[in-house]
């Protein structure tokens, strides 16, 4: 796999503390259901490595936002590009590639995307 990378020479500590303002300051914008699950599938960041292409031939480093849980769980997880610095999301496909759908913008427009 190739790698599609946005890079970023930002620190991991500065860019953990930029993604938890931004969800924070971002968090009282959701509409009430769309925040509840949020705060239930909001998991500590960490930087993982998807695809940016359905077929999984070239892969990126992104920040996990949300994660699975048992509940009220779906297909996609709301991400961290630290290089672009925008919110998107990571969609598992049924050929089980990790697909990073691209940038949405910001969080509220990522977890309304969903």
């Amino acid at each position: 796999m190739s790698t599609d990378e946005c890079p970023t020479d930002q620190p991991q500590a500065e860019i953990l503390t930029e993604l938890g303002n931004r969800v924070e300051a971002e968090l009282p914008l959701l509409a009430d259901h769309l925040r509840t699950w949020l705060q239930a599938h909001r998991t500590h960041p960490r930087e993982i490595s998807v695809s940016s292409d359905p077929e999984g031939t070239r892969s990126v480093r992104v920040w996990l936002v949300t994660d699975d849980i048992g509940d009220r769980d779906g297909s996609s997880r709301v991400v961290y590009d630290a290089g672009r610095k925008m919110f998107g999301l990571v969609m598992e496909l049924q050929n089980g590639v990790l697909w990073y759908m691209g940038p949405y913008g910001s969080l509220v427009d990522t977890v309304e995307g969903i």
